[in-house]
């Protein structure tokens, strides 16, 4: 008869490491997500200015409801989805169905037209928040033996 080894099966160190690992993600989720929007539940039910708050119940849902502008921007807004969702997946799968054919020429070209909207718009705003924060990033780098730190000739 075989003796027991001591310690923990390789099963169960791996159910240990996958937990884990999926503990510090469930509490940031659960911290920085769900704990704001029931904040914002609870101070919805609330009325008030500044720290004066008073418990209304669901009186400013039912204002809402009765305001003429929120609900022609619902109805919009359920227009919009009704008709822009489904034209826009089905061009898509089209376009996706064109780009993957094996006969087309220049499959290359076209996907990287496609694409290019993309990445040109994060070069844009790389560009833009380089050029915002170059004031703020100056201020707080140290001067070298070589110049001013952070500037390159």
């Amino acid at each position: 008869m075989e003796p027991k080894k001591k310690g923990m099966s390789l099963i169960a160190k791996q159910k240990a490491a996958g937990w884990a690992f999926l503990t510090p993600a469930t509490i940031m989720i659960a911290v920085m997500s769900f704990y704001p929007m029931i904040r914002a539940f609870i101070l919805s039910l609330q009325t008030g200015k500044g720290a004066n708050y008073r418990f209304t119940g669901f009186s400013n849902y039912a204002r809402m409801f009765e305001d003429r502008v929120f609900l022609r921007s619902v109805g919009n807004t359920f227009f919009y989805l009704a008709i822009q969702v489904p034209i826009m997946l089905v061009l898509a799968i089209l376009l996706a169905q064109l780009l993957n054919n094996k006969d087309l020429r220049f499959k290359g070209f076209f996907r990287t037209c496609v694409f290019l909207p993309c990445a040109t718009s994060l070069v844009s705003y790389a560009i833009i928040f380089s050029n915002l924060l170059v004031p703020l990033i100056e201020r707080f780098t140290v001067p070298t033996a070589f110049g001013k730190g952070g500037k390159q000739a």
